[in-house]
């Protein structure tokens, strides 16, 4: 089963994000990690497909009932989302901008 496909059945026990890694993670109840989005030691702040986006120093994540991640990231100041097709989109904030 692809991993968003789990996050909507709510096979996911929680998401976390990583803070020096800059990568998005899922954890299932039995305790299989997954990378959802983002690449381990590469920060940033690109949207696009889960794989080729990056984040900076996430503060926190939530899973929507609609199963879209929603990923605070503290150092680019911005709101983002993680669709269940593993579309990461900016949803707030400008890149680089405080406030």
């Amino acid at each position: 089963m692809p991993l968003f496909h789990a996050i909507l059945s709510g096979l996911l026990s929680r998401c976390q994000a990583f803070f020096p890694k800059h990568t998005i993670r899922a954890i299932t109840p039995s305790g299989v990690a997954a990378t959802l989005a983002g690449q381990k030691g590469v920060a940033g702040s690109a949207d696009g497909d889960a794989a080729m986006a990056r984040f900076r120093n996430r503060w926190g994540v939530a899973v929507g009932a609609d199963g879209n991640v929603i990923v605070a990231d503290h150092g680019s100041h911005t709101t983002r989302s993680i669709d269940t097709a593993g579309v990461v989109t900016t949803l707030g904030g400008v890149a680089g901008l405080p406030g």
